[in-house]
C-alpha cells in the first residue's frame, strides 16, 4: 500500500525488483516449510504400511511354512503306507486294513498314482480285495 504513495518517485523500478525478490524468498520459505511437513507426513505413512506389509509376508511365510511341513509329513504317510502294501504284495499275505489304507492313500495323493508302479500296485491290492470278498462271502454260507 505504501508503493501506491511511492509511484511518482525515480527508484520505483528498483523497489518493484526488490519487493519481487522479497516475494519469492517468502514463497519459497513458505513452501519450504509446507512441504517438508506434508512430506515428513507422507513418510511416515508410507513406512507404516511398508512395515505392517512386511508384518503380512512374515506371517504368509509362517503359515506356507506350515502346510509346508503337512504336506511332507503326508507324503511320508502315504509312502509308508505304499510300502507296507508292497510287502503284502510280496508276501501274498493280505491284511484288509492295510490293503484299504493303501488304497485310499493312493487316490488321496494323485500325482504318485500316476506312475506304472503305483498302477500296478492299486492293481493287485483291488484284486485282492475282491479275494477277501469272496472269503467273507464263503465263511459267511
Amino acid at each position: 500500500m505504501g508503493l501506491a504513495f511511492l509511484r511518482a518517485d525515480q527508484n520505483w523500478d528498483r523497489l518493484i525488483y526488490l519487493l519481487s525478490g522479497f516475494e519469492a524468498i517468502v514463497f519459497a520459505a513458505a513452501g519450504l516449510l509446507f512441504g517438508a511437513s506434508i512430506s515428513r507426513r507422507s513418510s511416515i505413512e508410507a513406512r507404516e504400511d511398508a512395515d505392517q506389509a512386511k508384518a503380512e509376508a512374515q506371517r504368509q511365510q509362517a503359515v506356507a511354512e506350515q502346510h509346508m511341513h503337512g504336506n511332507l509329513a503326508g507324503e511320508a504317510l502315504v509312502k509308508a503306507a505304499l510300502a507296507k502294501a508292497e510287502l503284502q504284495v510280496a508276501t501274498g499275505r493280505f491284511n484288509p486294513d492295510v490293503v484299504e489304507l493303501a488304497l485310499l492313500a493312493i487316490s488321496l495323493s494323485p500325482a504318485m498314482s500316476d506312475t506304472p508302479r503305483i498302477r500296478e500296485l492299486r492293481d493287485v491290492l483291488l484284486i485282492a480285495v475282491e479275494r477277501m470278498r469272496g472269503e467273507r462271502q464263503r465263511y459267511a454260507e
